[in-house]
């Protein structure tokens, strides 16, 4: 069961992890270019992004927690139900 639920843990970082990475990425090149002064043109100072690392961070910890709370009863119920006999099955 514990390397099963690393497993998902390892999973589920990689999939937080790059959408935080894939957000971050999209404000820095996206967001700049979406600002516009009050005649329609670039502002002057340009704009800057500022991401709120901190925060961010809380965020995907608690999304973390939460998805590996979801899995670990999920988890732990197919381990128990999985008998020798269906572990050794050579269907796929």
């Amino acid at each position: 069961a514990g390397s099963l639920m690393l497993q998902h843990s390892a999973v589920t970082l990689v999939a937080l992890t790059g959408g935080a990475v894939l957000g971050a990425g999209l404000s820095w090149a996206v967001g700049p270019l979406l600002v516009l002064s009050s005649t329609g043109k670039a502002p002057v100072p340009s704009p800057l992004v500022q991401w709120p690392w901190p925060l961010e961070s809380a965020a995907l910890a608690a999304l973390l927690l939460g998805c590996l709370a979801t899995a670990a009863p999920v988890t732990l119920s197919l381990v128990r139900r999985a008998t020798v006999a269906h572990l050794r099955m050579d269907a796929p």
